[in-house]
């Protein structure tokens, strides 16, 4: 349930019970359940008019798998996202949080672009180019930009360039992967997706559910409906 202020822009709705999603972009199951949210739960706690908006607060993770290469590189992209001062520039938390949900969406409708084949003959340099790219391309498609898209794009890719300062000093966003990775690996989080309801690991939660199953779920829990 904890969070970084820094991190706001993960966090989804306003309500006293919390969700958490733990997902790697490179996770076929993991785009099956962020496709399946997106439909009707997600924009309905973008929504402060509805009641599940003010009853649960929905808590993204990135959290990439070592198995999955290139996965580093497209969490760090969401968290750049994040950070970046396009975003930041946002004054509403809400559309700051619409506007990185966008993205994050965007990137698992594309993961396979990143899979292990499509990757292998490309530098990771290749790779941050392109997420950089991509991240531009939902700023202007969102009518996010002020200034050319250009701009946006070469912020994401400062953001997700290699620090010189000594051989291993990762990026500006890698202490944000950090905060994720010692987080799931505190809390015991081995698959993903991974489902955590107020604190507890919710072994039931599936990404095959559909809303009907979701919002059984949520009445259980004593949470409203969407």
């Amino acid at each position: 349930m904890a969070l970084q202020p820094a991190l706001a822009f993960t966090k989804i709705g306003h309500g006293p019970n919390t969700l958490e999603l733990w997902l790697d972009i490179l996770c076929p199951f993991s785009k099956k359940i962020t496709l399946a949210i997106n439909e009707q739960l997600v924009p309905a706690l973008l929504d402060s008019s509805t009641p599940i908006s003010k009853s649960l607060t929905l808590l993204i993770r990135p959290y990439p798998q070592p198995w999955h290469g290139a996965g580093t590189f497209t969490a760090e992209a969401v968290l750049a996202f994040g950070k970046s001062s396009t975003l930041a520039a946002v004054k509403d938390q809400d559309e700051q949080s619409r506007l990185w949900w966008a993205f994050f969406v965007k990137l698992m409708q594309e993961q396979e672009r990143w899979f292990d084949n499509p990757v292998k003959n490309k530098t990771p340099e290749n790779v941050r180019d392109e997420l950089a790219g991509i991240a531009g391309e939902v700023f202007q498609a969102e009518n996010a930009v002020k200034g050319p898209a250009s701009k946006v794009v070469g912020e994401i890719r400062d953001l997700l360039a290699v620090k010189p300062s000594s051989p291993n000093a990762g990026t500006t966003v890698t202490d944000e992967l950090k905060y994720f990775i010692k987080l799931g690996r505190q809390n015991a989080i081995h698959v993903t997706p991974s489902a955590v309801f107020n604190g507890l690991f919710e072994s039931s939660v599936s990404s095959s559910w559909s809303d009907s199953e979701w919002n059984e779920f949520f009445k259980s829990k004593g949470v409203a409906s969407f």
